[in-house]
């Protein structure tokens, strides 16, 4: 249930263009599950917009490793969405 709240937290965190705070709790959810999908979502895209290529980088191949085929292949579509650029 607190994930779920999260997750629709950071999305509203998006819409507002408040990514200081997507990083702050995206971070903190993924210390609870490691294979938040949503979070990672977030938090690389929030990196993203606050000129964090590297860093949104590291947390997609941090995704790659721990999340499931099925799910990564989703954060990539997801992601491609969101025009971010990961290769």
């Amino acid at each position: 249930k607190y994930l779920g709240s999260t997750n629709e937290l950071l999305k509203m965190f998006f819409e507002a263009r408040d990514y200081k705070d997507i990083q702050k709790y995206a971070s903190q959810s993924l210390v609870l599950d490691s294979a938040n999908k949503e979070a990672y979502l977030w938090l690389i895209l929030a990196m993203d917009k606050l000129g964090s290529i590297e860093m949104a980088k590291g947390e997609l191949r941090t995704a790659e490793k721990i999340l499931i085929d099925e799910e990564y292949q989703e954060l990539l579509n997801e992601l491609k969405q969101y025009n971010f650029m990961y290769r």
